[in-house]
């Protein structure tokens, strides 16, 4: 079961609602049977992307791109800091970007605090890249995404969220290793989409 299978699971479950309380994960209503495995498997990851009393809808998890990265990122080991780089800006007609980069090196144990607190003071960026300062693992989400890639190349775990147009663009950069990717809009094997 991977991250892939749990986003999928919630975009299939889309009516569930998930809440934090007391370090207890609770869904409403009752958890599909075929959705349960990956919610006790990715539970500590789930918590972490909610604060204490906070009721949301399964779908927001993949909509709020704050609350999504918090999510994945907290699939990954991190007992190290943690570079998180936000890139602001304005779209060109070209496709380029003016952009504004922010880089903050994430303390071990506040990247959800951070991530949980920008997802309800601040614009969502066009683009987020984390990497831990050992580099690691790669984690980038892009405004617009539709394709999950989940790659191990050379020694080095990729969790990149990208639009379809970036896709090939990546996957021909990348000359040996395991790659896997979801389509967003794909039927899920996990709850029968």
């Amino acid at each position: 079961m991977s991250l892939l299978d749990l986003l999928r699971g919630l975009r299939g479950s889309s009516h569930l609602t998930l809440s934090r309380e007391g370090g207890r994960l609770r869904v409403f209503p009752r958890v599909p049977e075929p959705l349960r495995p990956l919610l006790v498997s990715y539970r500590v990851a789930l918590l972490q992307a909610l604060e204490e009393r906070e009721r949301v809808q399964a779908l927001r998890f993949l909509e709020e791109p704050y609350r999504l990265v918090c999510l994945a990122a907290h699939t990954f080991p991190l007992e190290i800091p943690v570079v998180l780089t936000l890139a602001y800006g304005d779209a060109f007609p070209s496709g380029k970007h003016l952009e504004d980069v922010r880089r903050y090196l994430a303390p071990v144990g506040n990247l959800s605090g951070y991530l949980l607190w920008a997802g309800r003071n601040l614009p969502p960026p066009h683009r987020m890249h984390f990497s831990p300062t050992t580099g690691k693992w790669a984690l980038e989400w892009r405004k617009g995404w539709e394709v999950i890639i989940e790659a191990q190349v050379r020694g080095r775990r990729y969790l990149l969220f990208y639009p379809e147009k970036d896709v090939h663009l990546w996957e021909s950069s990348v000359e040996d290793g395991e790659v896997r990717l979801l389509r967003l809009h794909e039927q899920s094997p996990v709850v029968g989409m």
